[in-house]
């Protein structure tokens, strides 16, 4: 492709001085344009520059775009943001004209609530930086960065053997460093039950979703248990996801190895391989790691999810209710959206795929084929 001066042709755009030969010249290295390239000019710059090109292109409602079009929009709108973009899986665009967004949803944030053993509860996303409380041998810390810390002190009054519980709500997540060591990412409506100070053993309870790095010790396995299952490791980085809502329980593993548990049966996991336990009992699959991690990277990712997938992580990131009308698509969508937008930026880019549309009302999101 023939060497241009993107920052000349970008000033040249804007001002509306281009000639067509230097739009028809800008587009297409834009399409190819990669993220190693020395242009002068920021990734960021860059990105926004494709964001504003693409909104200005003439797209008519449901018109079957030729295929170098369609290649053109979807390069600009693959790059909307740094960490957010959409991959388009069909050549129908149209422009979302049904769709009615009467008000704007932040993102999540980190909150959560801590509850001791003895039925004190913190809100953590309130408290300062310091020690929040303190039980028997064991002060819980909130680190600058927002993490609880568990720091037990050898010889200092008993061990204490009661549970805590660190919960977030729908729109929150939270890191937690138990006792032993342990790292906690929580996500979205999710609690996790554990030992204050893990003298008498290393189980959990986990409802929801959450991923752990747990720190190794050949003479106190770890367990997780999540109510149908039981997950047993010594040391390893690992992430279940067991929402009541989802057809399915899935334990997928990173690094180490991990044992996965029912009542009926059990499953020796290696690295990359996923859990899957559904009505037809526990299943073993090859994992797509990128999109299990996504939600503790701070984004959404679609690999062939259907929209009613899609909408639970959606309504529980944003403490949204979801609701459908008509019928609704079965066709599935690929991309990845950054978790920090606004929920009508994350709806206008699944919606840019043509397949659905949606209306905001309250906290109240309806799909609408």
């Amino acid at each position: 492709m023939q060497k241009i001066d993107a920052k000349e042709l970008l000033i040249k755009y804007r001002e509306a001085t281009a000639s067509k030969e230097e739009k028809a010249l800008l587009i297409d290295w834009l399409t190819q344009w990669r993220q190693d390239e020395e242009t002068g000019l920021s990734e960021e710059d860059l990105l926004e520059e494709r964001r504003l090109i693409w909104e200005g292109l003439p797209v008519k409602e449901t018109k079957v775009l030729p295929l170098r079009r369609w290649a053109v929009a979807a390069s600009i709108l693959l790059a909307v943001s740094i960490s957010a973009y959409f991959l388009l899986n069909g050549i129908y665009m149209r422009v979302p004209t049904a769709s009615v967004y009467n008000n704007d949803i932040d993102p999540g944030t980190d909150k959560a609530i801590l509850t001791l053993s003895d039925g004190r509860r913190i809100v953590l996303d309130n408290s300062a930086a310091g020690i929040v409380a303190t039980e028997g041998n064991v002060s819980v810390k909130k680190t600058a960065d927002g993490q609880i810390r568990y720091v037990v002190t050898e010889g200092q009054g008993s061990d204490n053997t009661g549970f805590n519980t660190i919960s977030t709500p729908a729109g929150g997540q939270y890191q937690v460093l138990l006792p032993d060591g342990t790292k906690v990412w929580l996500n979205a409506a999710s609690s996790l039950k554990f030992p204050a100070s893990f003298s008498k053993g290393r189980k959990v309870e986990l409802q929801g979703e959450a991923y752990f790095e747990v720190v190794k010790n050949k003479d106190k396995h770890f367990f997780v248990n999540s109510g149908k299952q039981l997950v047993e490791v010594m040391g390893t980085h690992f992430n279940v996801n067991a929402y009541k809502d989802e057809p399915a329980l899935h334990t997928t593993l990173l690094e180490g190895s991990v044992k996965v548990s029912t009542a009926a049966e059990s499953k020796l996991l290696v690295p990359g391989q996923e859990s899957v336990l559904s009505a037809s009992g526990l299943d073993l699959e090859q994992a797509k790691l990128d999109e299990v991690t996504a939600w503790k990277n701070g984004y959404f990712k679609f690999n062939g999810k259907d929209i009613r997938t899609i909408m639970r992580e959606i309504s529980r990131w944003y403490n949204v209710t979801v609701e459908y009308q008509g019928k609704i698509t079965a066709e599935t969508f690929d991309g990845r959206i950054s978790r920090n937008r606004k929920l009508t930026e994350v709806l206008k880019l699944i919606e840019s795929a043509g397949k659905v549309h949606f209306k905001v009302e309250g906290r109240r999101v309806t799909v609408m084929n």
